[in-house]
């Protein structure tokens, strides 16, 4: 049946990715038929980030995977060097260009290639049919738990991430127009942000205009 199938699909997966059969049988059983937990455990295994040799001290959630990870990666760093960047990508409403997510964070290109590297277990980075590079968080998993209180210390509201794209656009409204994501839903970050209502009719009418004209100029929305 459906749930076979699954099971074979993620024990294929799983014998790609990791060189003992066993290990192999231990995440096919962990995983419950959850393909992202599957992908996330492999990884975790690759990285020594989990112990493997004992199937009971297997993270046994998604969440609890997440957790294990990211507290790896963050390490003795401080939070606030990544948390401008994953709450972008949490309320991005597709895939982002790298030349927008840097004019957003003002950050140099080497640094957001190096924060990009880092949290290569939770972030993707794709080639467009364009060739651009686009960013997005890797599955919607990820945006659940960091949304949600198991995330913990970690947790970011959907308000203050959409601030970190409306108070860009607040400082840079003339800007807009040019850049094919913000030109698309800035009227949507500022919205969630509760920040449109603070906008003079000129420059709402403005936005709006350009929203709509962005299907012409960088494809249908």
């Amino acid at each position: 049946d459906c749930k076979d199938d699954i099971r074979k699909d993620i024990k294929e997966f799983c014998k790609g990715f990791l060189d003992d059969k066993g290990k192999a049988e231990l995440v096919v059983a962990k995983s419950n038929g959850s393909f992202v937990y599957a992908k996330e455990l492999v990884e975790a295994i690759n990285l020594r980030h989990v112990d493997s040799s004992d199937l009971e001290q297997l993270p046994a959630t998604l969440s609890a995977i997440f957790m294990t990870n990211f507290h790896r990666i963050i390490g003795g760093e401080n939070y606030s060097l990544y948390k401008p960047l994953i709450s972008l990508l949490l309320v991005a409403q597709e895939p982002v260009q790298k030349k927008t997510i840097r004019n957003v964070l003002d950050i140099e290109d080497e640094k957001l290639n190096d924060l990009i590297s880092r949290l290569k277990s939770f972030i993707n980075v794709a080639i467009d049919p364009h060739g651009l590079q686009k960013v997005s968080v890797y599955h919607k998993s990820i945006s659940d738990w960091f949304f949600s209180p198991e995330s913990s210390s970690y947790k970011i509201s959907k308000e203050d991430a959409h601030h970190v794209i409306s108070d860009y656009l607040v400082k840079h409204l003339d800007e807009v127009e040019n850049d094919e994501y913000l030109s698309k839903y800035a009227y949507t970050h500022l919205r969630n942000a509760k920040q449109w209502v603070n906008l003079d009719y000129q420059q709402k009418k403005k936005l709006l205009l350009s929203c709509i004209s962005a299907s012409d100029k960088f494809g249908n929305l």
